[in-house]
């Protein structure tokens, strides 16, 4: 036997290293049983083609490091693990390279600039990480699909690097089903990036910028808290879907935008306490793009801006404290299921003239019932080419810092037929400014 027995390859004695061991093994289909007998440290990375391997545990820890490559580089194999202990990899560089085949784990964590802890490549690959997936370099992943592939985190994602992500998909199907939290703490960083086609599936809590575009849908069963400036929740193109079931919440300078016809559906309230003057809180562009907000909006800036013929539902109240509650032009519906209370009260913009008018709250509009609701329409008619903007708000319009009402959230499902009852769902993409 080896001097280093700290494991058994098959029931026999290990062999001059892990990595010697494995690249003398038959390739798949066979399969093949590493055991441990003691805490086995690999600290220069392992490769591994073409492998059936179970690392059987035994109650000890195989730890994967590696300060000059890969953790763990792994090429159309089936790697898996059985028992208690633990089965990790870290590496100044990409903690764990997959391409094809499958990969079960408890822990991966990259310490470099660049890279990422999970990366799958190229042919669709199957990640489990039954524990934590950390990425703390500048521009660092945590988890990383270029083209398709599936990867489910039972634990928490941080990354906290400049302009890092917590998961980054390129959109091509991937999939990614987060059992935890997700923190993006870094400038600039995102919790989600999501491309065309990929699906982001989230049951706990979400700190950090969520991107989506291409028809990629995003679900986070969780409250949502912005804790740097100029943080964002934007979706872009058709068929984009972004359901938040829970508050979100702008410590800093952010906003929530959509255009190209996607849709983003929030249950809970929105709030935002540090707003500059030259954003509004919620922004959406383009027909079909559609934000719907299940509880309240308050923001100490601007509150909702239209364009172009999208449109913007709040089940709540709405209380703006920056230049204006509701901007709207060239189209579009802005519809407030409760109060708003803001002054100035509403801006349209004049096509005719190229200028912007303010409506004052009183003398209030006529009255018009949709789906059983009487709202107060205000109507911007000084248009050319494009049909009027409107406003519909439910409650008589009250001055300015009364508070707000407590409105019931609703379901993620309850604001998506609510979205597809006032004629589209949810949209949205970073305001062009």
């Amino acid at each position: 036997m080896s001097a280093n027995a700290t494991y058994q390859v098959n029931g026999n004695p290990a062999g001059a290293s892990l990595q010697a061991d494995i690249d003398a093994l038959a390739d798949s289909p066979a399969t093949h049983t590493i055991t441990l007998l003691a805490n086995t440290p690999v600290t220069d990375g392992l490769a591994i083609t073409n492998k059936n391997i179970t690392f059987a545990l035994a109650g000890f820890n195989l730890t994967i490091s590696n300060n000059a490559g890969y953790g763990l580089n792994l090429t159309n194999s089936a790697i898996d693990y059985t028992g208690n202990g633990n089965f990790t990899v870290s590496a100044a560089s990409t903690a764990l390279r997959i391409d094809g085949g499958s990969c079960r784990l408890t822990g991966a964590t990259t310490t470099a600039d660049g890279v990422s802890a999970i990366y799958g490549i190229n042919n669709a690959s199957l990640v489990t990480v039954n524990g934590n997936v950390s990425a703390t370099g500048d521009f660092s992943r945590g988890i990383m699909l270029w083209n398709d592939g599936t990867v489910t985190v039972n634990g928490n994602i941080t990354a906290s690097g400049e302009e890092s992500r917590g998961i980054r998909t390129w959109g091509n199907g991937a999939t990614v089903t987060v059992n935890g939290n997700i923190t993006a703490t870094g400038f600039w960083s995102n919790a989600i990036r999501a491309g065309g086609g990929d699906t982001i599936t989230v049951t706990g809590n979400v700190s950090g910028i969520i991107d989506a575009w291409g028809a990629a849908e995003v679900t986070i069963n969780g409250p949502v808290q912005m804790s740097q400036d100029y943080a964002y929740i934007e979706a872009s193109d058709n068929g984009t879907k972004i359901a938040i079931n829970g508050n979100v919440t702008f410590m800093g300078t952010g906003y929530i935008y959509t255009d190209g016809g996607g849709a983003i559906a929030i249950s809970g309230n929105v709030t935002a306490n540090a707003n500059p003057s030259y954003w509004s809180l919620v922004e959406a562009d383009d027909p079909g793009s559609e934000i719907t907000i299940g509880g309240n909006l308050t923001t100490s800036g601007r509150g909702i801006s239209i364009w172009s013929g999208a449109t913007v539902t709040v089940i709540g109240n709405v209380t703006a404290n920056g230049e204006y509650g509701v901007y709207a032009e060239d189209g579009g519906e802005v519809y407030i299921r409760g109060t708003l209370t803001a002054n100035p009260y509403i801006q349209f913009y004049n096509q005719i003239t190229n200028t912007p008018y303010f409506v004052p709250r009183t003398p209030y509009p006529a009255t018009q019932t949709i789906g059983g609701i009487s709202y107060h329409v205000y109507a911007n008619n000084n248009v050319t080419t494009l049909a009027p903007a409107y406003v519909y708000i439910r409650n008589n319009v009250t001055p300015l810092n009364t508070g707000t009402a407590s409105i019931p959230v609703m379901s993620p499902v309850g604001l998506v037929l609510l979205a597809l009852a006032l004629g589209g769902i949810v949209g949205w993409r970073r305001r062009k400014a």
